[in-house]
Order: C-alpha cells, then structure tokens, then sequence
C-alpha cells in the first residue's frame, strides 16, 4: 500500500473513532416534564414524559423501559422540597410495568412516555385522583435500556442531577355535572309558557352544579346565550347569571339556574361548554402552576354527562279498563288508575298503599288505598308508568279524584333519588322535604 493509502485508511479510522467517541459521550435529553390527563378524567392522572434524541438521531424511543428509575415528589404543598412530606414521594421503576408508553400500555414508538400520579393520603384527594392544579417534580435517576433514535444514532437518556418541577399541562375540565329539583331559583312561572324554577319536587329541573378539576377564578359569572348547551328541548332558557360556591376554600363548584318547560327529572343529558370570544367570560383557573410562568389555562370547550340527583314526582294519573273494550261495569269493578312519573322507579321500593294517597269520589274525602300492583311486575324492575287497583269500585265512568305520594323517601329512581327529598349541597339552602304536588285523576 503507498504513502497516500495509508494515510487515507488512518484518516478514515481516526475520523471513526472520533465519531463514535462523540456519539457514545452523548445522550438523550428530557425535553419536558408536564402532567396530563389524556383520557379526559377532570383528574391530574399521569406525568407526561418528552425525549429529546442526541446528535444524528430522531426522537423516536425503542420503548425499553427495563432498568429506568423515577423518583416522584407529588409537591402538594408546593414548596419543592422533597424532605417536606416524605409520604408524597415514591418510585417509579419500568422493570415493574409502572412507566408507560401510553397510558393503555400499548407502544408506540413515539418521544412520549408516562409516569402515574398516586397516592391517597391528603386532603386534594377526593377518591378518584387529584386536582389540575398540582405541580409534581420528578427525577429520572436510572435511565435503564431505554433508548431514543435509531441505529447507529441510538443514545441513552441523561438522568437527573435533581428534582424537576412539571409544567400544568391540563387546561381546567368540568369533572361532573349534577342537575336538581329543588326550587332554588329565581324565576318566576309564566302562564303558557313555563313554571319557573322556585318550587321544588315539581318534576322540573332548576339547577346545574358543575364541579371543575381545579380552583377557578371566580369573577366571571355569567351564563351567555350559547355558552352551555345539551339539555335537550325540555329545557326553556337559562338565568344570566350563576354563582360559585366555595367550600374549603376550593373555587370548583359553580352553579347556575335553568328553566323547564316539562317534567324532566331522570333525563341524561350531555352538557357542553362552548368558550364566549370575551376572555372575561371564560371560565380560567385561578392559579398561575405552570413552571416556568405561562398564561393561565382557560378551559376549553368540552361536554360532560349530567348526573339526575333529582327524585321522582307524580305528574299525571288517569283511570282505567282492565282490558280494552272491557264492559263498563266489570271496568268500575276492577277499579284502576295509571300513575305515570316523571321518571323510572325502582319496584322494589313501591309499597302500594302504603306510599300513595289516593282520594276517588266514591270514597271522598277518605281514601280509596291500593291493594295490588298490577303492572309492572318481574322481572321488570322499573317504570315510569304503574297501573295499581284500588279497594272501592268506581260508582260511574266519569270517576275523579286525586293521588299524592303519602310522604317523602318512599319510593326512589333507578339512581337512588328519593322523591320529595334533596341531595344537593348547600349553598343555595336545600328546600323542605315534601310529599310533593297533589295530582288529579
């Protein structure tokens, strides 16, 4: 081989070396740290991991998670001091299953990684998860098999020196939503038009509590025309303006007042927040969490279910054949009314007699009881429609009278609801448990 040979093979050789001494010195970097909620759960659910690649390479990860180590401070008091509250610091290692490609596990090959946010001991936490608001700090101590780029351009990932704080990466959620029946608000009926919303277990729903996922500010409390939407045609209009309700000084509950226009108690609605053009009326968090400082978070437009928390009422009832084209006087003897409810009751909380009073004109001004369900029966577990038989037979055709539920917490819907009582939190005051409306047969 020449002089001028060799000298290319060693340039070429040290040129090598060289490369791949730079290569190996080098390493993939976290990009950022954010928590997340990519399942739309209203709860700071994850830590929401970003791979930066080294030199030559991509940012795509093998998904190796075998050997990695984090150790995360859940910095609830937000003081950024790990030593704080011991009990808020844990490990999370992917030898164990516990860092995640996605939050379901499956791979997929992307710079994204995630960590869970747990525990259960403090007061942010309601059973279900934490707040938007919190600011966890993590710190990759063991980054382990896990490898960003592709060959020869792969590298490992640089572990931490310290703890690192987590930018908010969720913008405020309504994490649920309740309606109720309890007269709490402050329009009155018009005729031929509507009933209003001051009187409770009517079968009409005057009020929307929406919990949001973390303190709000609290300044803006108008209901625009378009902002919520979702109730369905049974639903005429919305006061303007709602307010917010502080318990334990958390700003998450807002409440604002519809109007109906027919009983509704037991729909299921979807409601959906649709953000003003003003930023004055948007719904904002009220606390600056992001790190380093960003703008607030303003919520963005989203739907979620509304829970019924409302109970059921009386809202018509009727007498009826036992059959159709049943003759008039076996009709009077068999001596039935239909009682149809706002919604659908449980059967096995209907006692017959005992939770109705029924008045009819041949028994006036006592009451003619029921003795017998006649519809529904098992396996059928609930209805909206019952078809009782009472004990005097009707003296003509043209039989009137009425049917009230004999007290309150008698009979309950599917959910759990009590009719003539009321679960919902207070403020507003919560209305006096009632046997409910008086309803003409």
């Amino acid at each position: 081989m020449n002089q001028g040979g060799r000298f290319s093979l060693t340039a070429i050789l040290l040129f090598t070396l060289c490369f791949m001494t730079l290569s190996w010195a080098q390493n993939g970097t976290i990009a950022n740290r954010e928590t997340a909620d990519p399942e739309k759960t209203g709860y700071a659910r994850w830590i929401k991991i970003t791979i930066k690649g080294g030199p030559g390479g991509n940012d795509n990860l093998d998904d190796n998670f075998q050997g990695m180590k984090f150790v995360v401070d859940l910095n609830l008091d937000f003081d950024n001091n790990e030593t704080t509250h011991t009990e808020d610091v844990y490990e999370v290692r992917g030898s164990e299953g516990d860092i995640k490609s996605t939050p379901s596990g499956s791979k997929d090959y992307d710079p994204v990684f995630y960590l869970p946010i747990r525990g259960d001991h403090t007061d942010y936490w309601d059973g279900f998860g934490y707040p938007t608001h919190i600011m966890p700090r993590v710190k990759l101590e063991t980054s382990g098999q896990l490898r960003v780029g592709t060959a020869p351009f792969q590298y490992p990932i640089g572990i931490d020196s310290g703890f690192e704080i987590c930018m908010d990466g969720i913008s405020p959620m309504i994490r649920t939503a309740f309606y109720y029946d309890d007269g709490s608000g402050h329009t009155a009926p018009v005729g031929g038009v509507h009933p209003g919303n001051m009187v409770a277990f009517d079968g009409f729903i005057d009020r929307i509590d929406i919990i949001w996922s973390e303190p709000m500010r609290t300044t803006n409390t108008a209901v625009l025309v378009g902002m919520f939407t979702g109730l369905g045609a049974t639903v005429f209009g919305y006061e303007p303006v709602g307010i917010w309700v502080i318990p334990d000084s958390m700003k998450t509950r807002f409440t604002f007042y519809v109007i109906s226009t027919q009983p509704n108690t037991g729909i299921s609605p979807a409601l959906t927040y649709a953000p003003p053009p003003a930023a004055a009326d948007r719904f904002r968090e009220a606390y600056m969490t992001q790190y380093p400082l960003k703008q607030l978070k303003y919520a963005e437009a989203q739907s979620r279910a509304v829970t019924d928390r409302a109970g059921p009422v009386i809202t018509k009832s009727w007498t009826t054949r036992a059959m159709r084209r049943q003759p008039l006087n076996l009709a009077l003897t068999s001596r039935r009314i239909v009682v149809k409810f706002s919604e659908p009751i449980l059967l096995s909380t209907v006692n017959g007699g005992v939770d109705f009073t029924v008045i009819t004109t041949v028994t006036s001004p006592y009451t003619n009881n029921i003795t017998a369900i006649v519809s529904p029966v098992a396996p059928t577990t609930s209805s909206d429609t019952y078809i009782f038989q009472l004990t005097t037979p009707f003296a003509t055709g043209n039989e009137v009278g009425t049917v009230q539920f004999s007290a309150n917490g008698v009979v309950s819907d599917v959910l759990g609801n009590w009719n003539g009582q009321s679960s919902a939190p207070i403020p507003p005051p919560l209305p006096a448990f009632s046997n409910g409306l008086i309803i003409t047969i």
